[in-house]
């Protein structure tokens, strides 16, 4: 195995992986973003705070040790975006994005791949993922009409966030439009700065870096294998922990009143979170508890399961060391991933809606090492 060493910036902020189905055969693996490397919920929490002020033109180097990261979050938010909406892309950056709604102070909402209550609304394609149909729902009536930042982890050609940007521009034009990435991908001009010059709206980029000229490895590089189901022998040990949304679920948007209500009931079920816990969101639900876990400690790792079929391989300096495999509890009827959780005492799982409680049992059986906590909302 030769795995691309990343330089500067996005060396800091990222690993290079090898997908095992999509068209693409690299998967750019995030060492701060919490979802295939379980991280500190401080430095989860402060990439998109940085990210944030990369945004208002403040800029803040990223804080990748929970003493730093503390200690930028603590800056946040900034003034003069109250009047800005964001919207996060599903699976992978949706707490992203709630951590710059967070640094910006505004309101926020994100796209699914999933959700039943979103067909017929919104729809787009994302041609390289594994999970190509999305949907958004309408955007409220009533939000402000400043600025709109797109919040994504990495961008590498700008053509999902530019069909995005035309379909809501056609609906509610929007004088400016953001996209945000913790790095910048591009190896030049594209599809963004074609839509910018047709609609005659500035379309702003901004990353926290750049991946520069970088040569990505074609499949079978890294000699690894993806992960296999495996039932446990052991009945999983839950307990069980279920409570009602204090606001509206993350897909239906929240505004500024709806964030704080979310910030406050994720701060009382830290509070309860086992000493040492994991705590790992499912699918596109991260941003509760990635504040639970902040609550919790700065130094409390976070993580979560994902759709994305990678290989795994157990040697120094490849991202990702092992995995599990299980239904995905969002749709049974698809794979589901963990990885990098290893064996640890306590794990807690987050559930969005009752249905994925009910369709967990690959998941908490794969986890059956583990004491699990299952939080589930309704």
């Amino acid at each position: 195995m030769t795995a691309p060493v990343l330089e500067g910036v996005a060396g800091d902020l990222l690993a290079v992986g090898e997908r095992a189905a999509g068209t693409r055969s690299f998967l750019l693996v995030s060492k701060v973003l919490g979802k295939h490397i379980p991280v500190p919920a401080a430095v989860c929490r402060a990439s998109g705070t940085a990210l944030g002020f990369a945004v208002a033109g403040e800029p803040r180097a990223v804080a990748l040790d929970a003493e730093g990261a503390v200690e930028l979050l603590r800056d946040a938010p900034v003034e003069g975006w109250q009047d800005s909406t964001v919207i996060g892309f599903a699976e992978t950056a949706t707490g992203l994005a709630h951590q710059v709604a967070e640094a910006l102070d505004c309101a926020w909402l994100q796209n699914t791949s999933r959700h039943a209550d979103c067909a017929g609304q919104i729809s787009f394609d994302e041609s390289h993922s594994h999970a190509r149909n999305q949907w958004l729902r309408a955007l409220p009536g009533d939000l402000p009409d400043g600025p709109l930042v797109i919040v994504d982890d990495e961008l590498s050609t700008g053509a999902t966030a530019a069909k995005l940007i035309a379909l809501l521009h056609r609906r509610s034009p929007r004088s400016r439009y953001v996209l945000a990435c913790l790095v910048d991908a591009r190896r030049g001009p594209g599809p963004l700065e074609s839509l910018s010059d047709e609609l005659g709206v500035p379309i702003d980029v901004v990353s926290l870096g750049r991946l520069g000229d970088v040569s990505l490895p074609s499949s079978g590089w890294s000699a690894g294998a993806l992960p296999e189901r495996a039932v446990a022998a052991v009945e999983p040990v839950v307990e069980d922990l279920t409570f009602e949304w204090p606001c509206s679920p993350e897909r239906h948007g929240l505004d500024r009143s709806g964030r704080a209500a979310f910030r406050e009931f994720a701060a009382s079920l830290g509070t309860s979170l086992p000493p040492g816990a994991l705590v790992l969101g499912c699918g596109e639900h991260l941003a509760l508890p990635q504040l639970a876990a902040l609550a919790a400690g700065p130094a409390t790792l976070v993580s979560s399961t994902t759709r994305s079929p990678a290989k795994v391989l157990d040697e120094e300096g490849y991202p990702l060391r092992h995995g599990l495999a299980f239904p995905h509890p969002e749709d049974p009827s698809i794979a589901g991933f963990a990885y990098n959780v290893g064996e640890r005492p306590e794990i807690v799982v987050h559930f969005a809606e009752p249905a994925h409680r009910q369709a967990a049992d690959g998941l908490l059986r794969a986890l059956a090492a583990s004491s699990i906590t299952a939080v589930t909302l309704r």
